[in-house]
């Protein structure tokens, strides 16, 4: 037995909201980006990378017993 049919804005009628918007990209085509892009990107990564090594670290110091004492 199937259920009500979704009627109203949004209702599987390709606006937003419905969650079966195309994908603007879904072409493979070449999107030119701004140079502040690349330079975000590089920022994203390096504050990644810093926070998996300050985790690694706090974990080394956890589990040899130097937590909270780097002297």
């Amino acid at each position: 037995m199937a259920g009500p049919t979704p009627t109203g804005a949004g209702a599987g009628d390709g606006t937003a909201g419905d969650g079966d918007a195309p994908d603007p990209h879904a072409g493979g085509e070449n999107v030119e980006h701004d140079d502040w892009y690349r330079w975000g990107r590089v920022v994203l990564y390096a504050e990644m990378l810093l926070a998996v090594l300050v985790t690694v670290f706090s974990l080394y110091l956890a589990f040899t017993g130097s937590a909270g004492f780097l002297t």
